[in-house]
């Protein structure tokens, strides 16, 4: 039986300390992210799919590939599209799991479109109703998660105008006196990867905040 305490996962006779676990969450998904298009490409999913299609096909295209960051001590880790069902439920959860149970989740990735399918809803990858970033800040996704996730699923433009564009959303937002962001929330580009960015968002409660990792998948063409 898997069970949580404090700072580790208990499974059986093994404890196995969660920060390290997160990790190689992070290094799998970075290893294997891009080359989510090409097997898009192949499955026959057109690119300018919205994310209630994309979402779970990343989440199988996650869970189906061969690696040996896949595997902790005999255990896989599983990516679960919408792994709960309640008013705010993350778009993928992931798992640590054996024959008979699993672990809770430990972290979570939410996709956006870039850009949105609409005006109104053009800068929900940070704010609104379905805001990404802020359903983070927020606690609705991922309480007491010390990291997550955003994926955007880049459309149309390039990746260099996405990042000044939600940052620039970020400092309207600051401009507009709402305590609740400020120059932290903005995304910065990580390790020199073109495809990967990172922010650090307090949270509502003020306990402690959350590192978001954004990866961002090139859906711009299919030739």
């Amino acid at each position: 039986m898997i069970s949580d305490i404090i700072n580790d996962i208990v499974i059986g006779t093994y404890r196995l300390d969660r920060q390290k676990i997160v990790y190689r969450t992070i290094k799998y998904i970075d290893n294997t992210i891009c080359n989510f298009p090409q097997w898009l490409k192949n499955s026959n999913i057109p690119f300018y799919s919205n994310e209630n299609t994309l979402n779970p096909k990343l989440a199988e295209f996650l869970n189906n590939l061969e690696s040996k960051d896949f595997i902790i001590d005999n255990l896989k880790f599983s990516f679960t599209n919408q792994p709960a069902s309640s008013k705010y439920t993350p778009d993928i959860g992931v798992c640590l799991m054996d024959k008979l149970s699993s672990s809770k989740y430990l972290f979570y990735l939410e996709g956006k479109r870039l850009p949105a399918i609409n005006k109104t809803h053009e800068r929900e990858y940070v704010c609104g109703k379905l805001g990404g970033i802020q359903r983070f800040k927020e606690n609705k996704h991922g309480k007491d998660l010390p990291s997550s996730a955003m994926v955007g699923y880049v459309q149309k433009e390039t990746f260099n105008v996405w990042q000044d564009k939600i940052n620039n959303w970020i400092d309207d937002l600051i401009e507009s006196e709402d305590s609740l962001w400020n120059d932290s929330d903005k995304i910065v580009v990580f390790n020199n990867r073109n495809d990967k960015f990172s922010s650090k968002h307090n949270r509502i409660d003020g306990n402690g905040p959350i590192i978001l990792y954004h990866y961002w998948i090139d859906l711009t063409e299919e030739d």
